[in-house]
């Protein structure tokens, strides 16, 4: 059951510094300093006037600020220096045993003998708070969050880790503008959520671990003579979340050699449910996810996948009924719809005969009940046939055998 994805175009796709002194310059001049400069030329000497010493008016303006200098005098104590420093590094003792007698007996003074401690501290600071997330990190969340689903903000999701992954850990670290960069993301995101978040990990081909590289020998599901199941070593398969491109992981089919169009995971213990995020997919041609252990229902916005091929789930634990939407022309493009050996009830809708395209219809071993539409009969292409294990009733229309 090997699907060729068919061929479709992939989408194309931001003190200034101080002169140095010249060696045969004067280090005065070069730093503006002129010694000539503070000389008095011939013209500016100064000259000396006498006084008159009758000249009484004059005498007092010459010697108005004249102290007479006594090298015996002291100045008065309190402009000693040495006092001032004295008086000084006192106060500062003072106010220093003063705040540690203040605590020990704030200390000891708690009521009922309880100890309160008094931090002589400044104004309380505020609780630390979580390091911002950066721009990067918000473009990055944002767009996932508009493209696949607001579950990427919430921490310990698959959407969430997905993304972790993308930004800090991919050794390739696309850009945000690269045409790879959503597919890759959901690949990412379907191994976490189908492996309850790494915790269940898959039969092969799961994520590189420490030491180990990119490649793996991957187990290839098959049945022996007697229907036992047995799995056949394939080796130099490439894993999951690996540095290589996307489309190299075992189970990734690619259209034009760049393109996800499908994911064939055959009997590889994936858990969880049919996940609705796929429909991001823009070409999803193919989901062949056979033998493994998905729950649940199968999700009606599967049946608007504009290009799907090929729905193939059966071996799993699948409830509840097809949706009606599989029923009508929004997938009457579908050629292969494989949902037998799951706990699926309800009836087969007559509008099944819009299917114009169907080739192969397998619905066997579920709990389907009521008469099998004549609709079936009416199917041109319609080539493989498998409805037994079910609980259908009424007379099966002789348009069967025409």
């Amino acid at each position: 059951d090997q699907f060729n994805p068919i061929p479709i175009s992939s989408q194309a796709t931001r003190q200034q510094e101080e002169p140095l002194l010249a060696t045969n310059q004067d280090p005065s001049v070069a730093h503006g300093f002129d010694e000539g400069a503070n000389e008095l030329q011939d013209n500016q000497l100064a000259v000396a006037v006498a006084i008159d010493e009758d000249d009484e008016e004059l005498e007092k303006l010459v010697s108005a600020h004249a102290v007479e200098y006594d090298p015996e005098s002291k100045p008065p104590f309190y402009l000693n220096r040495r006092f001032r420093l004295y008086g000084i590094g006192g106060c500062i003792i003072f106010f220093i045993i003063l705040i540690v007698l203040i605590s020990v007996a704030v200390t000891n003074g708690g009521e009922n003998g309880e100890v309160v401690k008094v931090l002589l501290t400044g104004p309380p600071t505020q609780p630390p708070t979580a390091p911002p997330t950066s721009t990067r990190e918000n473009i990055y969340r944002n767009y996932f969050a508009e493209e696949v689903s607001e579950l990427v903000y919430q921490e310990s999701s698959p959407h969430y880790l997905a993304a972790n992954w993308i930004m800090y850990e991919d050794p390739q670290q696309l850009e945000i503008d690269s045409p790879r960069l959503l597919q890759r993301y959901l690949l990412a995101f379907w191994y976490f959520h189908t492996s309850d978040l790494g915790k269940s990990p898959w039969i092969s081909c799961n994520p590189p671990k420490s030491g180990e590289n990119d490649t793996c020998t991957f187990l290839k599901f098959g049945r022996g003579e007697d229907n036992t199941i047995v799995y056949e070593e394939v080796p130099n398969k490439i894993r999951w979340l690996s540095s290589q491109h996307e489309c190299g992981w075992e189970g990734a089919i690619c259209g034009s050699g760049t393109t996800v169009v499908g994911i064939r995971s055959v009997g590889q213990n994936l858990t969880g449910t049919l996940p609705t995020e796929m429909r991001a997919l823009p070409f999803l041609q193919a989901l062949q996810v056979n033998y493994n252990l998905f729950t649940g229902t199968i999700p009606a916005v599967y049946a608007n996948f504009k290009h799907l091929l090929a729905l193939e789930v059966h071996g799993n634990l699948l409830t509840g009924e097809v949706p009606e939407t599989f029923f009508n022309q929004d997938a009457k493009g579908l050629i292969t719809f494989n949902v037998g050996d799951n706990t699926l009830s309800g009836t087969i809708d007559s509008r099944i005969g819009q299917l114009t395209d169907l080739k192969g219809l397998h619905i066997f071993n579920n709990f389907f009940s009521g008469p099998i539409p004549q609709e079936v009969a009416n199917l041109e292409y319609l080539t493989y046939v498998r409805m037994s294990g079910n609980q259908f009733s009424g007379r099966l229309s002789s348009r069967f055998g025409s």
